[in-house]
């Protein structure tokens, strides 16, 4: 590797955007360094320089995207921490909705790829969840409590709080066939907007329906 190329600040930038694109089309294990590398435009030594190996690569893979993506959530909930928590539920679902299907956040490969390591999981899984995906989960579940009250069981926390992030979810992963059964769904910007307005609150509903019957069965 050129002592140009090994100082060139753009050079690990483009590996990473290289690699989540090459990664989230082919998965992990039939991902190669030469194909990533090639269209990095650079050689495969870089990536030892930068990265150590393959599997490191993608470990740094999904820690950019997932910074970007965590980064935006928590800073959208972050700056209405004082609101009501329907509120919050509504940012969060919008910022979570648009990191999915829009042009918020990550890069437009990164939904692929996580939805392929849900898929296909490699090692790295568990590691990756705890890291990036568990603050988020949390940040919900405390949303979900402040509604639900201080007699919410983890349970009904847990089911509450992936029903919501499900519904996102489930439009990324089945878009496909969502727009062969409804042609006129589409997802601009807009689009997801007005959305994320229904998961919210659908969910909400949901939320509120549960601490009505909560505070009935009391004795």
């Amino acid at each position: 590797m050129s002592s140009t190329e090994t100082t060139t600040p753009k050079t690990k930038q483009k590996l990473l955007e290289s690699a989540g694109q090459v990664f989230a089309e082919n998965g992990f294990s039939r991902s190669t360094i030469r194909e990533i590398c090639d269209r990095a435009g650079t050689n495969v030594a870089s990536v030892n320089y930068y990265f150590r190996d393959k599997e490191e690569l993608y470990r740094a893979v999904f820690d950019y995207a997932h910074k970007r993506v965590g980064e935006h959530i928590l800073h959208a909930v972050g700056i209405i921490a004082d609101s009501p928590p329907e509120e919050k539920l509504r940012t969060f679902v919008r910022a979570h909705l648009h990191s999915l299907l829009g042009t918020d956040g990550p890069p437009n490969w990164f939904s692929t790829l996580v939805s392929r390591e849900m898929i296909e999981p490699t090692h790295l899984q568990r590691e990756m969840v705890e890291r990036e995906i568990r603050p988020r989960s949390d940040m919900l579940i405390g949303i979900i409590r402040e509604m639900l009250g201080p007699g919410a069981t983890e349970e009904q926390l847990r089911h509450c709080s992936l029903s919501v992030v499900s519904q996102s979810v489930f439009h990324k992963l089945a878009a496909p066939v969502i727009r062969t059964l409804h042609p006129e769904q589409t997802y601009t910007s807009d689009d997801l907007d007005r959305l994320a307005v229904h998961i919210a609150e659908f969910s909400l509903a949901g939320i509120h329906s549960l601490r009505t019957q909560q505070e009935r069965d009391q004795p």
